[in-house]
């Protein structure tokens, strides 16, 4: 009996580690896509965002979007995380979303992220406020996180990089979807 109980367990890890073996394998397919990508213009990288889009519509799993918002995180990385969320919108992104755009708008040059995968970044919480609001019976993100996302897009908008990128690319820059997100959060008791 014993033997038959460690067996079955043996056989559960198995299958548990094929799991996580499938879920790196698919995150590190969507990852290449954006890499692939690295250095195209924004035109250019529609087919990619949609193949990315379709590749997170299909994932068991997207665990892994967690660790490609945080501090070490490639611009790549951000950048498939954002088309992902922007498929996915599940609240426990909200906070690493807002993490990120905090950590980027604390530096002159954003990190060395292109701009516009801030902006898709961005678009990401916009999406995830949008789920929030208009889709969701039940509020899930507290509203302290709200704050916090306010004062980091604030933040964001006033940047050096997005300044400038305001004056090359009227009502095209990065403002446009921090402006979006701001209106969102304006309907909320902050």
């Amino acid at each position: 009996m014993q033997l038959r109980e460690l067996q079955n367990r043996v056989s559960e890890q198995d299958q548990k580690i094929e799991g996580l073996d499938q879920e790196l394998s698919e995150a590190k397919a969507l990852l290449n896509l954006a890499e692939e990508a690295s250095g195209r213009t924004p035109g250019e990288l529609q087919q990619t965002r949609a193949d990315i889009r379709q590749g997170a519509a299909a994932l068991q799993s997207v665990n892994f979007v967690i660790d490609y918002l945080k501090e070490d995180a490639t611009s790549d990385q951000i950048y498939t995380a954002a088309q992902i969320i922007r498929t996915r919108p599940e609240p426990r992104f909200f906070v690493p979303v807002v993490d990120c755009i905090e950590r980027l708008a604390s530096d002159r040059e954003l990190n060395g992220v292109r701009l516009h995968y801030v902006y898709q970044l961005v678009q990401a919480l916009h999406r995830l406020l949008v789920n929030e609001q208009d889709h969701s019976a039940k509020k899930q993100i507290p509203l302290d996180d709200l704050r916090r996302a306010r004062d980091a897009l604030k933040k964001l908008g006033s940047n050096v990089r997005v300044a400038s990128d305001e004056e090359a690319n009227p009502g095209r820059s990065v403002r446009r979807p921090i402006n979006w997100c701001l209106k969102r959060l304006a309907k909320e008791s902050l």
